[in-house]
């Protein structure tokens, strides 16, 4: 008898469970239940590829656990839904944009700290300069590689042809906010930092033009490596900060190609 009272129990514990869980949800309420579902999923799936064919309605339907009818009310098609999903992925990258990394800049104002020692001479600032991009920019090369913002963002680029005219501008503005904030971010170091070693944007250039092309060259490289991983990943032996060989990356070459045809010594330093 006590057992049979028990199992009532359980099964009623059970169904207040399940009642609760499936309680009516408010437009709003479904709407942000059923993107942050998706935005999960996707985060765990490795993020949107061009088509979006990886990510199952029905299987978000059933993981959310919220009616069928209800996410169709709300979202006519499955493609309405997806606009909305893109849009949502870009929105937390848009403080500080898709390809930026906290851990790249504090790895760069380390070594500058590290050697601040250095600092006092011409030829030490130029060797703490290059120790920062060649260490930066190998953590940056493959933090920006995993990064689940930046390969969606890639992968929303190449479907902005596909969307109607609406629904590209809405991406479009918010692909276009994000790449503002972090060139606004990464200039905004620039500037920091580059009075530290010495530094300065050589005219006409700016740090916001250094932070695009300088990201652009490593973004590429990253792109490229799918491909041809032969020659991206190709370890080029240099001399460190202390004039011995040492292990640069194609990218970290390649930006500092770009940093000395964009910034120079400041005249006026010291």
């Amino acid at each position: 008898m006590t057992e049979g009272r028990a199992s009532t129990r359980e099964a009623q514990a059970w169904a207040t469970a399940k009642s609760q869980k499936r309680r009516r949800l408010s437009a709003a309420e479904l709407r942000e239940h059923l993107l942050a579902t998706a935005v999960d999923m996707l985060t765990k799936s490795g993020g949107l590829t061009v088509s979006l064919a990886h990510l199952n309605m029905e299987e978000l339907i059933r993981i959310a656990d919220v009616p069928r009818s209800s996410v169709y009310r709300e979202w006519d098609t499955k493609e309405a839904f997806y606009v909305d999903l893109m849009e949502r992925m870009i929105e937390p990258a848009e403080a500080v944009g898709m390809a930026f990394d906290e851990e790249t800049l504090k790895t760069a104002a380390a070594v500058v700290e590290r050697h601040a020692d250095r600092l006092v001479t011409s030829d030490g600032r130029r060797a703490v300069l290059k120790e920062s991009v060649r260490l930066a920019v190998r953590r940056n090369f493959e933090a920006v590689s995993r990064s689940l913002s930046w390969n969606s963002s890639t992968a929303l680029v190449a479907t902005l042809s596909a969307l109607d005219d609406s629904d590209r501008g809405r991406i479009l503005a918010a692909l276009t906010k994000a790449e503002v904030h972090f060139i606004d971010r990464m200039a905004e170091f620039y500037e920091a930092i580059m009075p530290v070693l010495g530094l300065r944007p050589k005219p006409p250039f700016t740090t916001r033009i250094f932070a695009a092309t300088g990201s652009s060259v490593i973004e590429g490289l990253i792109g490229r490596s799918l491909t041809n991983p032969d020659i991206v990943n190709t370890t080029i032996m240099l001399p460190g900060i202390d004039d011995e060989p040492v292990e640069w990356s194609l990218a970290a070459v390649g930006f500092l190609a770009v940093l000395d045809a964009m910034i120079e010594a400041d005249p006026n330093w010291g």
